[in-house]
Order: structure tokens, then sequence, then C-alpha cells
């Protein structure tokens, strides 16, 4: 047992996977306020339908999904899993930064599809990252660890991101998104440069 958990904390110091849970941590928590959690709330300040609130949503989740498809066969073989990340937490940090400063709902459509693609290409990279070179009876240790990281993030999001909001307004609420998630970009250059392509 003592061999176990001494096993156990060697595989969480990996700084892979240390670096690579914070960078999804923080890449989840702008997902829980700048895509799905007050997004909605802006683009109907903006004047959006019902069928227009469903196209924003859909288009997030569809660009997201396409993008994960080929993260790992194009991005990270072309640009290597760091470089493929900084960039693509980069890209979201850029889009979140600009839609405060929208007037349009057809801008917020070109914005989440830039930053689902963004966060579509980060995440399968991410988790790839998190069971490398980690032997398979670890890799359930190396996961959880990962999750839990992942969930503070998740839980974060909305909770700091709701009374920013409500106390600022939606300029400031999308204004932290986009310094969270250039925060993960800084937490991107902390994974080992071996992974560059």
């Amino acid at each position: 047992e003592r061999l176990s958990l001494r096993t156990s904390l060697t595989i969480l110091k990996r700084p892979t996977l240390k670096w690579a849970s914070i960078v999804a941590a923080l890449g989840i928590y702008t997902v829980f306020t700048a895509g799905f959690g007050f997004l909605p709330n802006f683009a109907i300040a903006l004047g959006a339908t019902k069928t227009q609130l469903g196209i924003l949503s859909s288009i997030t989740l569809l660009m997201g999904s396409i993008a994960g498809l080929n993260a790992n066969r194009f991005a990270a073989r072309l640009l290597g899993p760091r470089k493929s990340i900084v960039i693509a937490y980069s890209i979201a940090t850029l889009t979140i930064a600009i839609i405060p400063h929208t007037t349009s709902v057809y801008h917020l459509f070109l914005l989440q599809a830039c930053t689902g693609f963004a966060r579509g290409t980060a995440y399968p990279i991410l988790m790839s990252l998190v069971i490398l070179d980690i032997p398979d009876r670890d890799k359930a240790t190396a996961m959880g660890f990962f999750q839990a990281v992942y969930s503070i993030g998740m839980f974060l999001g909305p909770v700091v991101s709701g009374q920013i909001g409500g106390m600022f307004g939606y300029t400031a609420l999308f204004t932290s998104s986009a310094l969270v998630a250039a925060a993960s970009v800084v937490a991107a250059f902390k994974l080992p440069k071996s992974l560059e392509g």
C-alpha cells in the first residue's frame, strides 16, 4: 500500500499531467462563462430570438466536435501538442475579449465558431497528454487527478463570473473570462518543451 501511494504521488508530480490539468481547468472555466453560462443572456440583450439562441449553442458544439475529431490527427501532428494548445487558447482569449464589444448576434455566431473550434482542438490534446507515458495500471490515477482539477474550473466558472457580472456587468464578466483564458495560455507554456512539434 505504501508503494502504491508513493507511486501515485510520483505520478501526480509529473509536469505534463499537472500543467495539462491546470490548463484544462482554466479552459473549462471559460466554457461555463463565455460559452454557455452567460452568453445566451448577453445574446438576448442584443435582441437574439429563440431560434438564434439555439443556433448559437449549436455552432459552439458543432465546431467543437469537428475540431475534436481532428485535433490529434492534424493539429498535434503538424504543430506539436504544446504549440497547438497555446494557439487554440490564444484564439479563445481573443474571441472572448471581443464578445462584450459586439453589437450583432451574427458577430456572436462567428466568435463562437472560432471559440468552439479552439476549445475543441485543445481539449482532446490535453486529454491525451494526461496519460502520456504513464503505465496502464496508473492511468486511472492520472485521469482521476485530471478530472478533480478540471471540476474546480467547472465549479468556479459560473460562481465567480456570476458575481463579477452581477456587480460590474457583462463587459467585466467577459473581460475577466478572457483573462482566465489568457492564464491558460501562460499555463500551456509550462508544458514540457519536449512536446513541441
